[in-house]
């Protein structure tokens, strides 16, 4: 570990955090995945008072609106290059749906679709994951990529998707093996195993439902088809596999008769 790192983030207390950071998630990430803000978007002569009122909007939004237990994002990077401490190292962050146990989620403060990243930025981005492996938060080996390679979404925007590889720590140097977009399908094995399925809580079912706008009356019908299929996989599957579907299509018929109110997208999805 290094005495002195490349970074000075401006820490949580310093910007005004009002929210806690979610869940522990020690270890080194293999991912680290690029967003932008849309909304707020700062220009590059924001000043430091600007800057940090757009990361306490971020985390009020993310709170107030999402339900989280505070900032999604790891870390914020503005176009002057100073860096905001958002969940930091060591928590899961809510920003990337299914990658968020294995990732570190860095925001960018502009639009990404009308704006390009700032070299200040670029360069901080790059001391950021620098120091992360510097420090076994994250895999010398990341995969680096883009909100848009894991979820339905424009994230990063145009304009730093990209530059995308330019934000790595060893960009300008041999042109690394991992490339942005993940596989499509694991090489290892892509074969349907129930028995490592996770299963999700009413709450989880729910925040999908908000985040993605939808309404109890628009999506009913569609739930009570796949607890139906849910079920008869199960039944097929044989005694091995048959609790998992099962589980599922608990799940979504409980949060069909609207039980669930409270949601935390931090939290853990139980284990199978």
């Amino acid at each position: 570990m290094p005495n002195a790192l490349r970074t000075d983030p401006i820490s949580r207390d310093e910007w005004g955090s009002e929210h806690g950071r979610g869940d522990l998630d020690p270890g080194a990430e293999k991912r680290v995945v690029i967003h932008h803000s849309f909304r707020p978007a700062l220009e590059a002569d924001a000043t430091p008072d600007e800057e940090r009122a757009a990361v306490l909007g971020i985390e009020r939004f993310h709170v107030e609106s999402n339900g989280w237990a505070g900032i999604g994002y790891n870390w914020l990077v503005a176009p002057s290059g100073r860096i905001y401490e958002g969940r930091g190292w060591k928590f899961k962050g809510a920003h990337a749906g299914p990658v968020n146990g294995e990732s570190i989620g860095v925001c960018l403060l502009i639009d990404g679709s009308q704006t390009d990243p700032s070299d200040r930025s670029i360069a901080a981005i790059r001391d950021l994951i620098a120091d992360g492996v510097a420090l076994g938060e994250i895999s010398p080996d990341y995969v680096l990529s883009g909100h848009r390679d894991h979820m339905d979404r424009t994230c990063p925007g145009d304009k730093v998707y990209a530059r995308l590889q330019a934000f790595r720590h060893d960009a300008g140097g041999p042109r690394p093996e991992v490339v942005a977009r993940p596989e499509a399908h694991p090489a290892e094995d892509d074969t349907l195993r129930l028995d490592k399925i996770e299963i999700p809580r009413r709450e989880h079912v729910d925040l999908i439902a908000r985040q993605s706008h939808l309404s109890a009356d628009a999506i009913g019908p569609g739930l009570r088809v796949a607890e139906l299929l849910l079920r008869g996989v199960g039944a097929a599957a044989g005694a091995r596999g048959r609790g998992v579907p099962t589980a599922v299509a608990d799940a979504l018929a409980a949060w069909r008769r609207g039980r669930s109110q409270d949601v935390d997208e931090t939290s853990p999805l139980p284990p199978v």
